[in-house]
C-alpha cells in the first residue's frame, strides 16, 4: 500500500505541475512553441532551434507524458491491489479515459490554432482528473481515517453536501477563468472591483460580458467557500485536518482575490497570471481533499442533532421510553 499510495501522491504532483506549466505557456502565448502539428516539435522528435516559446511549449509536452506513465504504473499496480478494493482498479481505469481524451483535446488544441473552447475544455478536464487523482489518494488512507468506525449514508453528511456545492462553482469559475484568458478579456475591465460603469453582463461587448462573468462567478464561488467553512465547523470540529483545509481554503480564496486584483493593476504581468491559474488549481483540488476526507472520516458525533439521521449508526438501539394506558398497563412508545 506504501507504495501505491506513494505513486499516487506523485501522480497528484505531476498533474498539478502539468496544469500549472499548461497555464503558463497560455499565458505567454506559447501553445504553438512547437507549430501547429502534434506529437512532433517542429517537424523534430527533440528540436533543433529553442525559442522561448518552444522550450515552454516542449516542457509542457514533456510532463504530459510523465502523467501518462504515472497513470499506466497506477493501473498496474490497481490491477495488482483490486482484491483490497475495486475502486483501486475502477478510479485508474478513469484516470486512464481522461489521459486518452486529454491527449486527444491536446491535440486538437494544436491543430485548431487554440481554438478558446476547445483549449477550454482541455483546462476542465484536467482540472477533474487531478480531482481523481486525489479521490483516489484518500482511498489509500481511508482505513486509517476511520478507524473502523461507521459512515454517514454517501451524500448525507452535510460537509459533503457544502463541498459539492462550492467545487461546482469553483469549477465553473476555473471554466470561466480560462476561458476568460483564452479569449483576451482578462484585461477587458482596466479597474478592480469596477468595470469601467459595468456591473452585470449585457454590456453589448463580448469581452467586458466575460470579464463580468468571471467576476460574479469568483464572488459565488468565494461565498460558496465561506459556507463550507461554516459546515466544517459545525459538524467536524472533532477533525484537525479537516478545519486546517477548510482555513487554508478560506485563506487561498481571499488570496485569489486579491491576486486576480493585481492581475488588472498590473496589466495582466505574466508571473500574477501564472500565481492566479496556480491558486485556482489548488483550490479546486484542497475542495476535493476536504470533501473526500469527509466521506473516509467516522460520522460526526455533533450529527446527533437529527437524531433520524444518525439512528441507525449507534450499535444499540434507542431505549424505548416506559408508557401507562388507560387501563394501568404499562406499553413502550
Amino acid at each position: 500500500m506504501s507504495l501505491f499510495r506513494a505513486l499516487t501522491l506523485i501522480s497528484i504532483t505531476v498533474v498539478y505541475g502539468l496544469i500549472v506549466f499548461g497555464g503558463i505557456v497560455r499565458i505567454t502565448d506559447s501553445g504553438m512553441g512547437c507549430g501547429p502539428e502534434w506529437p512532433l516539435c517542429n517537424g523534430e522528435v527533440i528540436p533543433s532551434v529553442w525559442t522561448l516559446e518552444t522550450t515552454l511549449e516542449y516542457l509542457h509536452r514533456v510532463i504530459a507524458l510523465l502523467v501518462i506513465i504515472f497513470t499506466g504504473l497506477l493501473l498496474l499496480m490497481g490491477w495488482m491491489k483490486r482484491h483490497e478494493s475495486r475502486w483501486f482498479l475502477i478510479i485508474p481505469l478513469i484516470a486512464v479515459g481522461f489521459v486518452m481524451i486529454q491527449s486527444g483535446l491536446g491535440a486538437i488544441t494544436v491543430l485548431l490554432d487554440l481554438h478558446a473552447e476547445v483549449t477550454t475544455a482541455h483546462h476542465a478536464l484536467a482540472q477533474i482528473f487531478m480531482g481523481t487523482l486525489i479521490v483516489l489518494g484518500v482511498l489509500t488512507y481511508r482505513n486509517l481515517l476511520s478507524g473502523g468506525k461507521a459512515h454517514l449514508p454517501p451524500g448525507r453528511s452535510k460537509v459533503t453536501r457544502a463541498g459539492i456545492v462550492a467545487g461546482v462553482a469553483t469549477m465553473a469559475l476555473l471554466l470561466a477563468g480560462a476561458y476568460t484568458a483564452t479569449t483576451g478579456a482578462g484585461y477587458a475591465c482596466p479597474e478592480w472591483p469596477l468595470c469601467s460603469g459595468y456591473y452585470v453582463p449585457g454590456t453589448g461587448s463580448a469581452l467586458v460580458d466575460t470579464q463580468l462573468i468571471h467576476r460574479w462567478l469568483a464572488l459565488i464561488a468565494a461565498l460558496a467557500i465561506g459556507y463550507l467553512i461554516y459546515e466544517v465547523y459545525r459538524w467536524r470540529s472533532d477533525s484537525a485536518p479537516v478545519k486546517n483545509l477548510a482555513l487554508g481554503l478560506g485563506a487561498l480564496m481571499i488570496l485569489q482575490i486579491f491576486v486576480g486584483a493585481a492581475n488588472i493593476w498590473t496589466q495582466m504581468h505574466d508571473l500574477l497570471a501564472s500565481l492566479h491559474v496556480a491558486l485556482a488549481t489548488l483550490i479546486w483540488g484542497m475542495l476535493v481533499l476536504v470533501v473526500a476526507i469527509d466521506n473516509a472520516l467516522p460520522a460526526p458525533v455533533a450529527m446527533a442533532a437529527d437524531e433520524r439521521e444518525v439512528e441507525w449508526l449507534s450499535p444499540h438501539p434507542p431505549t424505548p421510553s416506559p408508557r401507562i394506558g388507560r387501563g394501568g398497563e404499562i406499553g413502550t412508545d
